[in-house]
């Protein structure tokens, strides 16, 4: 009998929830009246998370005015399965509110 290798294989992390910072887990198609703060995106288990990837995480909604305020994204690199999107504003004070 002959056995032959096969090639290394990895699977993708697969999104499992999104959930606001009051605690809310969002469903797809979810509209929020309220702005949130953070979203915190759970994958599955094992999951690793490539922070050169974070950037194909991206927020492609908005106000009715079409205009978006700086947001950032970053990851405990301990909890691998997990992303934190944070809203913050990259002005201080009042021109920083949007």
């Amino acid at each position: 009998m002959r056995l032959e290798s096969l090639e290394d294989r990895r699977l993708l992390a697969q999104l499992a929830s999104i959930q606001t910072n009051d605690g809310e887990l969002l469903n797809d198609g979810d509209t929020l009246y309220v702005s949130p703060r953070d979203f915190s995106f759970q994958f599955n288990q094992g999951a690793q998370i490539d922070p050169s990837t974070l950037g194909a995480i991206q927020i492609t909604g908005s106000g009715f005015d079409d205009k978006f305020d700086a947001a950032s994204i970053k990851t405990d690199f301990n909890t691998g399965g997990q992303v934190f999107m944070q809203f913050t504003s990259e002005i201080l004070g009042l021109a920083g509110n949007g």
